[in-house]
């Protein structure tokens, strides 16, 4: 028959070796709100993951952006802050895809001069890498920041406001709606890389 004080001091390693886990690895699973310039997931968006191994995640996430609806695939390393089980610096990077049409009740900036069926479709496909800090608590809260930047691999979107030969000015119907104003899906594809900036908050179980 087990001894009474055996038992506490089986409970009390138990719960100490469960305090020393890290949050990251404790929590698997986790959803969060994406927001920024420029991110994998747009201006605004949601992602779900889990932990595949310690310290190391796969998340999906999906979002509305410039270039549209945006979707990435992202792999997440955590290095811990000195001893801390709650806090990690972050390397990720995977793809992600904008998708931009009139069928899917987006609008389409483009040239005057250019024809743009409903049915069209365009897109901006690359690849993201960021570098950011993250913080997870006990009680599963997530708190992160992240700078990163996108290499497009593949569009068809920059043609829609494709500038003149010699010209600096933008074309007819892709003219910006002021200094401030955010730039369009087409002007934003013309970029062959830019970099990022994101927020995130969720929560893991």
């Amino acid at each position: 028959m087990p001894r009474p004080w055996l038992a506490v001091a089986l409970c009390l390693a138990s719960s100490a070796a469960v305090a020393q886990e890290r949050t990251v690895d404790s929590r698997p699973w986790f959803a969060r709100f994406d927001g920024g310039a420029g991110t994998p997931v747009g201006l605004l968006g949601g992602v779900v993951g889990r932990a595949v191994a310690p310290g190391f995640a796969i998340e999906v996430g999906g979002g509305l952006g410039v270039t549209g609806y945006q979707a990435a695939v992202l792999a997440r390393g955590y290095l811990p802050v000195g001893d801390s089980d709650t806090s990690s610096w972050t390397v990720a990077g995977g793809p992600s895809l904008g998708l931009l049409g009139e069928s899917l009740g987006l609008h389409v900036a483009h040239r005057d001069d250019l024809a743009v069926a409903r049915g069209d479709l365009f897109y901006v496909a690359g690849l993201n890498v960021e570098a950011g800090y993250e913080l997870r608590l006990g009680w599963g809260f997530i708190f992160r920041v992240a700078v990163g930047g996108f290499v497009t691999v593949a569009e068809n979107m920059a043609a829609l406001c494709a500038k003149d030969p010699g010209s600096s000015a933008e074309p007819a119907g892709c003219e910006p709606g002021g200094p401030d104003a955010i730039p369009s899906g087409p002007q934003v594809a013309r970029r062959r890389a830019y970099p990022y900036f994101a927020l995130g908050l969720g929560f893991a179980w």
